[in-house]
């Protein structure tokens, strides 16, 4: 399995499926349903951010005109981007949230894919935002949007409120992980004996409906 695969060598999309990366069992392109919540956990340093970003754009690839949201810091990369729909990094980001949940749910079709994306959930728990967030991961599991959130391994195990909900699905993408990590954050068993060693980063457990497989995750284009 190579260390390096870039997104915009693998197909748009698999069977309707967002496309993360390529299998370790098959060197085939691995792909999810663009619904529900997906958690990206990991140490610091292990991609965290470069996967969130990986997850739009193959939403964009998958969808074009889906409607993307983000969540985030101001200074980061993610923040920049020309094509989000909407994205919210200010200090009234909370009002401007609760806005968008409530308008949101007033539009709700079905018609339209829909997609939120939020940088370090856990700083965001405990916050004026939490209540907006929650909103949104209610109304993005009751429409089948999707709602994907990254945030330090070590942060995450909370079991209520903000946490609870954005793990509620059991999906999500473990990088360089360690054998608790499974039951704490995804309350999916993983393999007994893991070596980080053979997680560089990009490389990942896939969490799905309480297995794991491990991938390389396509590299987001510049």
């Amino acid at each position: 399995l190579s260390e390096r695969v870039r997104l915009a060598t693998l197909p748009a999309q698999i069977d309707g499926q967002l496309v993360v990366g390529l299998s370790s069992d098959t060197l085939s392109p691995l792909g999810i349903e663009p619904q529900g919540t997906f958690l990206i956990s990991g140490p610091s340093g292990s991609g965290r951010s470069s996967a969130l970003l990986t997850l739009a754009q193959s939403m964009r690839r998958l969808d074009p005109t889906a409607e993307l949201y983000h969540v985030g810091n101001p200074r980061s990369k993610m923040a920049k981007l020309p094509w989000w729909t909407g994205s919210f990094t200010d200090p009234d980001s909370a009002d401007r949230l609760a806005t968008l949940a409530a308008t949101l749910a007033l539009q709700s079709s079905g018609q339209s894919m829909v997609a939120v994306f939020v940088e370090n959930i856990a700083e965001l728990a405990s916050t004026a935002a939490e209540a907006a967030l929650t909103d949104l991961i209610k109304l993005a599991l009751a429409e089948n949007w999707l709602f994907v959130a990254e945030g330090e391994t070590s942060t995450l195990s909370g079991s209520y409120g903000l946490l609870a909900l954005a793990k509620s699905s059991r999906a999500g993408l473990a990088l360089q992980p360690d054998s608790g990590d499974g039951i704490t954050i995804f309350r999916t068993p993983f393999p007994s004996r893991l070596n980080r060693a053979d997680f560089p980063p990009g490389r990942a457990l896939l969490v799905s409906r309480g297995t794991t497989s491990v991938v390389q995750i396509g590299l987001p284009e510049d």
